[in-house]
């Protein structure tokens, strides 16, 4: 990480890469996450011109002993309503996905096509996002360092 961005020791401190209970490879991972998808989202969603909505899939699945997490495409069954074939002891959704939070994150997506309105607020200077889950709430933006320009590597 040190050799693209000059300050990871700083980056890998902000995640609680000495504090008890986090390991260096969770503190890598979790910055990693947001260096490669959660900022960038974060620099479209706040340069957009017009309205702009913005949430984060944050159910965890159970599959693997929970190792999963809320990995990278697991919102496809939800977004598409279509849990009965992703769910099961092997299957990224798990054995009990929640079908409520299908329908939630289905409607969300119908209604914006139809009438640009996801059902949540605009995200906004106050970085108010949609927090999808069980259960799904509008929270403060939680990226654990709003100033990331100070951690921007340098153009040569």
């Amino acid at each position: 990480m040190s050799a693209i961005r000059p300050k990871a020791a700083e980056i890998l401190e902000l995640y609680g890469v000495n504090q008890p209970g986090t390991t260096a490879g969770q503190a890598l991972t979790q910055a990693q996450t947001d260096l490669t998808f959660r900022l960038p989202a974060r620099r479209v969603a706040a340069a957009h011109q017009g309205r702009t909505h913005f949430y984060e899939f944050g159910w965890r699945s159970p599959a693997l002993g929970g190792r999963l997490g809320a990995c990278h495409s697991l919102i496809l069954p939800f977004m598409f309503n279509t849990l009965s074939l992703d769910t099961g002891p092997d299957r990224m959704a798990g054995p009990n996905p929640p079908q409520e939070l299908a329908e939630r994150v289905h409607r969300a997506w119908i209604d914006f096509a139809t009438t640009r309105d996801p059902g949540w607020p605009e995200y906004g200077p106050d970085r108010q996002l949609m927090w999808l889950d069980t259960p799904s709430t509008t929270r403060p933006d939680d990226v654990p360092w709003a100033n990331v320009e100070r951690f921007e590597p340098t153009r040569a």
